[in-house]
Parts: C-alpha cells; sequence; structure tokens
C-alpha cells in the first residue's frame, strides 16, 4: 500500500491557487479502507477547508472498487458589520463534490487501469490527449462544468 502523504492540487482560479491536503487519518471497516486528507489553513473552519477521501473495497466477486471524494466548500461573503458592530463569521454556503469511481478488475494490469483513468480523465476536464495542455469544451466537461446534458 502506498504511504499517506501530502498532496498539492491547483485550482482553476486566474492565478492557479495551490491548496496542500494533508493526511488526516486512514479507517478500515470490513472489506472498506478510507483515507482521509484535508486542508489545514490557519483561521479557517475546518469545515470550510478543501477536503479529499479515497476508499478502496474489495467486493464479494474480487473486483476492487476505488474512490475519490473531493469536497470544496464555498462559504458566504460576509458583507459588513450590523448596526453594533458585529460582522457574523463566515458560513460555508454548500459544497461543490466530485467523486469519481473506478472498477479493478482482478485481470486488470497497471498498463490497462492507467490508460483507462487517463482516457476518462481527459473526458472529464475536457483535454485533448494529443495536447494535454489544451482544455476543450467536451460533452463530460459541459456535464460536469456547466450541468448541460448532451442533446
Amino acid at each position: 500500500m502506498a504511504q499517506q502523504a501530502t498532496i498539492t492540487v491547483f485550482d482553476y482560479e486566474s492565478p492557479p491557487v495551490a491548496h496542500t491536503l494533508v493526511p488526516d487519518g486512514i479507517e478500515k471497516k470490513g472489506n472498506v479502507e478510507v483515507a482521509h486528507y484535508r486542508e489545514f489553513k490557519t483561521g479557517v473552519a475546518r469545515d470550510a477547508q478543501v477536503a479529499l477521501i479515497v476508499t478502496r473495497e474489495k467486493l464479494p466477486s474480487g473486483v476492487i472498487k476505488v474512490s475519490t471524494d473531493v469536497r470544496v466548500p464555498v462559504s458566504e461573503v460576509v458583507t459588513g458589520a450590523n448596526s453594533a458592530g458585529y460582522s457574523a463569521a463566515p458560513k460555508v454556503a454548500y459544497i461543490d463534490r466530485q467523486v469519481s469511481i473506478a472498477y479493478i478488475h482482478p485481470r486488470s494490469t497497471v498498463s490497462s487501469m492507467r490508460n483507462c483513468r487517463q482516457m476518462a480523465t481527459s473526458m472529464v476536464v475536457g483535454n485533448n490527449t494529443n495536447n494535454p495542455g489544451l482544455v476543450i469544451d467536451t460533452a463530460t466537461a459541459d456535464l460536469f462544468d456547466k450541468g448541460v446534458f448532451p442533446s
């Protein structure tokens, strides 16, 4: 098993902002293993920080189900004080989530699973695999970014 380590990711802001997720524990429940990662920004509530949950489960068929659950909280914007000069602390308004699931057959190879992951990632983010730096609108990218279903 890979060692749980810090993960640094960049968002889609302009300019991109680095988010460092640190290990926040591992738990095991039967056939399910769960690893937690979270940002630990000083002065920001725990619930208002980016989090990642990684799971691995061996199904009765022998297939291994793995998933990632990325959670990006969006806080309310506090717009000033009341007549007594009190400003409420910002609260989480909602959480944007992206869940990815893969099923690894016992006969799968590292190469076949890596190929599947690369194609799925390229479709979701709208990358052209011949030019990975090029982000294009695709049916799946529009679905995830704009909620627009292919017609």
